[in-house]
């Protein structure tokens, strides 16, 4: 009989209990076609990395553009 440990933290004890075999979701078949796999996100340290593309003169996020909040014309 195969067993499987089982810790409950909360009570500092082992348990044993039935261990289930693993069926797979779908059958693997010795040179069978595969799913196209997605193209990744490449991750940075900080998260995803977005590539950044050519940004307007006009845009409000971009510091000392025209008509931006960081450097209103009027006084």
């Amino acid at each position: 009989m195969w067993t499987n440990w089982t810790l409950k933290a909360d009570l500092g004890t082992f348990e044993l209990s039935p261990l289930e075999p693993l069926t797979p979701l779908a059958p693997f078949l010795p040179g069978a076609p595969r799913a196209p796999l997605l193209p990744g996100i490449p991750f940075g340290p900080s998260g995803p990395i977005i590539p950044s593309g050519p940004k307007s003169p006009f845009s409000p996020l971009l510091p000392g553009a025209p008509f931006s909040p960081c450097f209103p014309s009027v006084p």
